[in-house]
């Protein structure tokens, strides 16, 4: 059942900028794109996940296999504290529904089974017809505070068809590091910033209307 009590836009938030890009502490050696594809053919995760750091870059996307889910696990050099992620995925042959997101998950949950029977930490809907970039806002005070590992999940379109190709475009993880990189490594631990403005948004429950899935709940984060 369609909710249509709250409202679903992305809410105010503290602004990030490209400062913000956690693009050099994360572990790519240890990064997992499942039932994804980069493309074209010969560029591999780090061009991927370069892509934003990168000028006059050739196209590079990420895109489904055999069916219309994706599930990217992204772990990090350091504890940070995730801000937003900005993810466009217009190029999709469906309309994408969700952006399914966990926390700190270990390896038994690096499959799709086990992802889809849990309830995400936080569950938003993709946003269309933007003519930007979409920055899809976490809650930064609480539970994606000192996270060690993002599972991202794409887990359903609007037409209901798993068929259809899902395409991940741009994907760039903003936040802050418990620890700066030097040239010899991670350095001393960074002071965590204070957020004084609070800002409210929702996190969606999950319709699961896909044939792997099980309902999830709706929940409301307060920032």
């Amino acid at each position: 059942m369609a909710c249509t009590d709250h409202d679903h836009s992305i809410p105010k938030f503290t602004p990030t900028s490209e400062e913000n890009n956690l693009v050099e502490f994360i572990d790519l050696a240890n990064v997992k794109f499942l039932n994804g594809l980069i493309k074209p053919n010969g560029k591999n995760k780090e061009d991927f996940l370069n892509l934003s750091l990168l000028e006059n870059n050739e196209k590079i996307t990420l895109e489904s296999d055999c069916d219309n889910q994706i599930l990217l696990i992204i772990p990090f050099l350091t504890n940070v504290t995730l801000y937003s992620i900005l993810l466009e995925t217009k190029d999709s042959e469906g309309t994408l529904k969700h952006l399914n997101l966990f926390n700190n998950l270990n390896e038994s949950f690096n499959d799709f089974n086990s992802v889809s029977r849990r309830e995400p930490d936080q569950s938003t809907e993709i946003i269309h017809n933007s003519t930007t970039i979409p920055e899809y806002p976490l809650d930064r005070v609480r539970t994606f505070k000192n996270c060690n590992k993002l599972h991202i999940f794409l887990p359903d379109n609007i037409e209901d068809d798993e068929d259809l190709i899902t395409r991940i475009t741009y994907l760039e993880i903003r936040g802050e590091p418990s620890k700066k990189k030097t040239n010899n490594g991670l350095d001393a631990n960074l002071t965590t910033k204070v957020f004084l403005k609070d800002a409210t948004f929702e996190s969606l429950g999950n319709p699961k209307d896909h044939k792997k899935f099980e309902q999830n709940n709706s929940a409301i984060m307060d920032i």
